[in-house]
């Protein structure tokens, strides 16, 4: 059986190399879950991984939680929203201890419209489910406008002017079998 700190340091390894293979396509990373680690507050030089409302003490697992934010280059989502205490944590201890270890991590701190932990949720639990809302509009980008071909116009032009010579064909018979009381084709 593999010693807990090698399965930490493998699953952090595994999980940067999938981050990084998403790098390179100039998508918008989302990595989201229970990583059994407390950040606690933001100390110096973490402005560019965690926001102003970090909660609690940070312990090592939360260390390795900003260090990987810090090399990916991603944010914890969770310390940029203003939260009272009680509505920060979503894990409370047989002790009744109360931790924040669910956490949204991203590369785009902007998609992200609000974060909470839901209160009540009607299921045989000792954890909080948590809550993200995503501000997709800001990001949907416009399709370019698309210019037809000139040969496609073409031929709708002639498409347009042949049904118009047909109508107007159409017209001049109707009218002459009216007068003259006869069937008529185009």
């Amino acid at each position: 059986m593999e010693d807990s700190t090698e399965t930490i340091e493998k699953f952090y390894e595994q999980l940067g190399l999938l981050v990084s293979s998403f790098k390179s396509k100039n998508n918008w990373i989302v990595v989201m879950g229970d990583f059994n680690g407390r950040i606690g507050v933001k100390l110096d030089g973490e402005d560019q991984v965690m926001g102003d409302w970090g909660f609690g003490e940070r312990n090592e697992c939360g260390k390795r939680i900003i260090n990987f934010c810090s090399s990916q280059r991603l944010t914890i989502v969770n310390s940029f929203f203003k939260k009272r205490a009680k509505a920060k944590w979503a894990w409370c201890s047989p002790k009744g201890h109360k931790f924040e270890l669910d956490y949204f991590l991203t590369n785009q701190t902007n998609l992200v419209k609000n974060l909470e932990i839901i209160n009540s949720f009607n299921f045989n639990t000792d954890y909080r489910l948590l809550r993200v809302e995503l501000n997709v509009e800001k990001f949907k980008e416009k399709r370019p406008f698309k210019v037809k071909k000139k040969t496609v116009i073409l031929q709708e032009q002639i498409q347009i002017e042949k049904f118009c010579r047909d109508f107007s064909k159409y017209i001049e018979n109707s009218q002459t079998c009216r007068e003259e009381n006869t069937s008529f084709t185009v």
